[in-house]
């Protein structure tokens, strides 16, 4: 289970991501990926792979949210929308020789953290509208009382 730590930790790699990439006019995942995650490691004093870990699973919920979102489009516009997503991220990748040939990718890949963020907001708002956190919060309160109680 995520902690705010691990969002913390998150946050942090895509505030360098963004920071590296301005510097160099792109994403190079050889220069990029090391040093980021070298640096979140020092900065929170933690174990290199263990941000390496952190930052792929928050990109994992984030990718299985775009994915949601385009599996509900009808199936012509579904496949335009993959193709399109998969050639920017191609695109977006310095590294290879593809945005030499093909120019920049349609769209700008977002940080993983403008997505989630752009997922999440109206369910959230949904679920803090219809009470359902301070009812959670009572109950949880409750519990910890009857626990120290005893």
């Amino acid at each position: 289970m995520a902690t705010f730590k691990d969002r913390d930790v998150f946050e942090y790699c895509e505030k360098l991501y963004e920071q590296f990439k301005k510097i160099d006019n792109g994403y190079y995942p050889h220069k990029h990926d090391d040093a980021v995650f070298q640096q979140v490691a020092n900065h929170f004093a933690i174990k290199k792979k263990d941000a390496v870990d952190i930052y792929n699973s928050y990109s994992k919920l984030a990718t299985k949210l775009e994915m949601m979102r385009i599996n509900r489009l009808p199936e012509k516009k579904r496949k335009a929308a993959l193709m399109r997503r998969m050639q920017d991220i191609v695109l977006n990748n310095k590294d290879l020789p593809f945005y030499k040939k093909e120019g920049e990718p349609s769209s700008p890949i977002l940080p993983t953290t403008v997505s989630l963020e752009n997922d999440l907001k109206e369910p959230v708002i949904n679920v803090a509208k219809a009470g359902w956190t301070r009812a959670f919060l009572r109950r949880k309160n409750r519990r910890r009382n009857c626990k120290s109680a005893e």
